[in-house]
């Protein structure tokens, strides 16, 4: 006597011959739960080449944060003196009203 059966779903995944695509398959039914693409690996050549322009994209972005942190410290420095102008401010003006 059977009392019950759990019907447990397993799904497949199959490389489609055709678009090359990889398919879930339901393995009870037969039906395509849905695809996805197939991952793309460059070639070792790629790669390479990639890699000869990594030092120049690097040393733009050295550059880019060198010239950031120097306005930075500009902008700091022009706060500092603008503070130093304003020696009759003993306590500094409230920024959150407590009522």
């Amino acid at each position: 006597m059977v009392v019950g059966m759990i019907n447990m779903a397993k799904i497949l995944t199959v490389n489609c011959p055709c678009c090359g695509k990889i398919l879930e398959v339901d393995a009870i039914s037969g039906e395509v739960l849905g695809t996805r693409e197939k991952k793309k690996f460059a070639s070792l050549e790629d790669f390479m080449e990639k890699e000869k322009q990594r030092p120049k994209e690097l040393e733009s972005m050295f550059e880019a944060a060198k010239e950031k942190e120097k306005h930075r410290k500009e902008m700091l420095e022009e706060k500092f003196e603008a503070a130093k102008a304003r020696k009759d401010l003993k306590d500094p003006p409230p920024t959150i009203q407590w009522d």
